[in-house]
Formats: C-alpha cells, sequence, structure tokens
C-alpha cells in the first residue's frame, strides 16, 4: 500500500482558502471603526434656536449630544472630531474643529445668513477613520430666543 503523497498543487489550492479567512479577519476591526459607524447625533431644543423670520438679522443657534449607540467611537479611538456644519440648502456653513467622547455636546452658530434650513449635515470623523456626514433635522429647533438675538 503506498502512502499518500503531497503535491504543489495541494498545498497551494489550501493556501488559495486560507488567505481570505486571515484577510477578513483583519479587515474586521477596521471596518467597525471605519465608514460603517454610525453615532446618533440628537439637537438639543431648549439649546438651540433660529431667527428666520422678519428682520434682516437671520441666525441659527444648533446645539446637539453625540451618543455612541453601538461602541462604535469607543471601539474607533473614543473620540469623535466634528470639522463643521453646514446649512442643508449649501449657503452657509460654520467651521466647528471640536473632539468629543460619547455624550459629547456641541454648539455652532450660524450668523447672518438668508434663510433657515431644515436640514443640517454635520461633518465627522471619529479616529483615523474616514471622513463621514450626518445629517439633522432642524425642524425642532424652536423659533425665536429670549436674549435678543432675533432683534431686527
Amino acid at each position: 500500500m503506498s502512502e499518500p503523497t503531497t503535491t504543489r498543487r495541494t498545498i497551494a489550492r489550501g493556501a488559495a482558502w486560507s488567505v481570505p479567512v486571515i484577510a477578513a479577519a483583519v479587515a474586521s476591526p477596521a471596518y467597525a471603526a471605519s465608514g460603517q459607524c454610525e453615532p446618533d447625533f440628537q439637537i438639543i431644543p431648549g439649546e438651540s434656536f433660529k431667527c428666520c423670520d422678519g428682520g434682516p438679522d437671520k441666525n441659527m443657534k444648533v446645539t446637539f449630544r453625540i451618543t455612541d449607540v453601538n461602541d462604535c467611537i469607543a471601539s474607533g479611538g473614543g473620540n469623535l472630531f466634528v470639522s463643521k456644519l453646514e446649512l442643508g440648502n449649501g449657503q452657509a456653513f460654520v467651521d466647528v474643529n471640536v473632539t468629543v467622547t460619547s455624550g459629547g455636546i456641541v454648539t455652532a452658530f450660524f450668523d447672518s445668513i438668508q434663510s433657515c434650513a431644515e436640514k443640517i449635515v454635520v461633518f465627522y470623523q471619529i479616529g483615523t477613520a474616514a471622513a463621514q456626514e450626518f445629517t439633522l433635522s432642524s425642524t425642532n429647533i424652536p423659533s425665536g430666543n429670549d436674549t435678543g438675538d432675533c432683534a431686527t
């Protein structure tokens, strides 16, 4: 009875199957911290306002909380960097350049705008992952405030 021999073809076939498994295992942590992470952004209505009716001074104050819904901020390095906010109608943007952790609060002011937009785009990055965007709805931001910022 002859012993089975191992050919180069058998070895190559086994190696070909093992490479994708190794590559997938290595790619998983990077994938979790990459563009697939979607933290929760919630506008805080009591700390935000929009002055868009009437007089010449139209502005908005946007305050929102960022929470780490599925621990993706923590796994991506623990910090989320917000670079800017942009009105959904494209007329204005505000450089924010702030780093927060989960539960962090970000505030931005849009001064001297032509009109308010229903959507505000948040540009952010987690750790060294690629930049991402999240769109907030400004429909729950109250009109006016009691600090005189809406003076006509």
